[in-house]
């Protein structure tokens, strides 16, 4: 509980509704006001003054009585709200900044303590709960971001603002005012294809701002084969043909080399290029088996600096 506050306030203890304490009050008022008329008439000045004071004064004791007021003293615990700080903890958060630079972790800590002046200056108002998500909440310090890796499979950034929202990892008691999350951005959850419909409105039941904090320079590398789609049986000596996704995002304007190895040898190499910073290309390779039995075929891509 947060420090609480000594205050007051006056109160009426009368055992009244309001409604027949308004009604009371109303006529007394009135009572007041004809008494005062019917000595308007007084020739003296200083006895009919006198007489207004009296009748003032009488009215003012009917509704003391009437109302009853009171003193009560409160003690008040304010109850903060709180500002929930999102740390993304997976994998892609250990690449570095950029080349021989400290990883995105270490600059999520970086930005942290440069932010720790304007924390420190609203706690009075606002708690601030700092987790990792890698997907579910857990919490963080600079120093773990500094010193433990981060090991998450998979970036699921919505599904950590829902966490928040709900409370896990912290007190629901506390009213959400908002949330600052720290990310790569390489979100391969709901928001992989970026803001839809569904996911926009998803957030905007969320209820809280949210400010995001982009990590690393040049924006988020990433290159994956999305699919291989290759016949599951083939006879031997007989060509078959397979069909490689390969995924690339920072690449814009990059080639790369995507190689088939089989039993350690490279059969064939392909080379392709990005035209945007979020592509999928597609490269076909045929090959024919030599010999019967099962058959294991690592495909690898390798992405080339230079442009094109």
């Amino acid at each position: 509980m947060d420090r609480a506050i000594d205050t007051w306030k006056i109160v009426s203890l009368s055992p009244l509704p309001n409604w027949a304490l308004a009604v009371l009050g109303a006529l007394t008022l009135a009572g007041i006001v004809m008494a005062m008329l019917s000595v308007r008439r007084e020739l003296s000045a200083r006895r009919r003054w006198t007489l207004w004071m009296l009748r003032i004064l009488a009215g003012a004791t009917a509704l003391f009585f009437l109302l009853e007021p009171g003193l009560r003293k409160l003690q008040v615990a304010r109850v903060k709200s709180r500002v929930a700080v999102l740390v993304d903890r997976s994998a892609s958060m250990g690449f570095p900044v950029e080349s021989k630079g400290p990883s995105r972790s270490a600059q999520a800590a970086d930005l942290l303590d440069a932010l720790a002046p304007d924390v420190e200056a609203l706690r009075d108002r606002y708690a601030f709960e700092v987790y990792g998500f890698d997907p579910e909440l857990s919490p963080v310090s600079t120093e773990t971001l500094r010193s433990q890796p981060a090991r998450g499979g998979r970036t699921d950034l919505l599904a950590a603002l829902r966490a928040a929202a709900t409370g896990q990892g912290g007190s629901t008691a506390r009213k959400l005012s908002g949330i600052l999350l720290f990310s790569d951005g390489a979100d391969n959850a709901e928001l992989s294809a970026g803001l839809s419909g569904r996911t926009r409105t998803a957030i905007e039941e969320l209820g809280v701002p949210i400010s995001t904090f982009a990590l690393g320079r040049s924006g988020l590398k990433d290159l994956a084969i999305e699919s291989v789609k290759v016949d599951e049986f083939a006879f031997v000596r007989n060509s078959i043909t397979a069909e490689v996704e390969v995924r690339g995002r920072g690449f814009k304007g990059q080639s790369t080399k995507v190689v088939l190895r089989r039993e350690g040898t490279t059969v064939a190499n392909r080379d392709l290029r990005f035209e945007s910073d979020d592509d999928v290309q597609t490269v076909t390779f045929t090959f024919t088996p030599t010999r019967p039995g099962a058959s294991s075929t690592p495909w690898r891509c390798r992405c080339s600096p230079k442009r094109r």
